[in-house]
């Protein structure tokens, strides 16, 4: 896998690759530790049954370019999960049309209300990118960048139930930010994935 650091490569690749996928990631902690929230945006969603089929029905042309409708990146979607004194409160993971789908700059926006849903998450994150040496290495076929391992960032969160905020909190506070993206699918290289995260005091 590549590794980068950065802001300078958190940039949207638009990869058309069968099976490519891209992904941006935030999570931000409230100062006293009370709230939390995670925000993916995907493109490419590996986790989606509908990118699993494309690759399964996508045809390439000789030229090995994917044929209209089969490109997998065509699955977009997010994951939303909001946390309060360390167990998730709420949680949404959803599909949109690609037509809908807009790559996160410093501002995400989430309002997960469908019709016919009584219950919503609406955040409003803005998200400061900490200035970093870019790095890169490699020509691996999956990326991995760490855009910012320690930021800042505004939060607010607004819990609704029929119209009614039911619970609500913002806070200025810290925030991890990173970006993966990929020409492969990723079940068809990784087996296991692994995160190790080491502290040092």
């Amino acid at each position: 896998m590549n590794l980068y650091t950065g802001p300078l490569h958190d940039i949207d690749h638009q990869l058309t690759d069968l099976g490519a996928y891209e992904w941006w990631y935030v999570d931000s902690l409230s100062p006293d530790g009370e709230w939390g929230v995670v925000l993916i945006q995907f493109r490419g969603m590996p986790m989606s049954p509908q990118y699993l089929r494309s690759q399964e029905s996508g045809v390439r042309s000789q030229e090995g370019v994917p044929s209209r409708g089969a490109t997998s990146i065509e699955n977009c979607g997010y994951a939303v999960s909001v946390y309060h004194k360390g167990a998730r409160i709420a949680f949404a993971f959803r599909g949109v049309p690609a037509s809908r789908f807009s790559v996160p700059g410093d501002v995400w926006e989430f309002d997960t209300a469908l019709p016919g849903q009584s219950a919503a998450i609406r955040i409003h994150a803005e998200v400061e990118p900490s200035p970093m040496q870019n790095t890169g290495a490699g020509n691996d076929p999956h990326s991995w960048v760490l855009v910012a391992p320690r930021t800042k960032a505004r939060v607010r969160v607004e819990l609704v139930e029929r119209g009614l905020v039911l619970s609500e909190a913002e806070w200025s506070g810290l925030a991890y930010r990173d970006h993966n993206y990929g020409s492969n699918p990723m079940q068809a290289d990784f087996k296991d994935w692994y995160y190790i995260c080491e502290h040092t005091v």
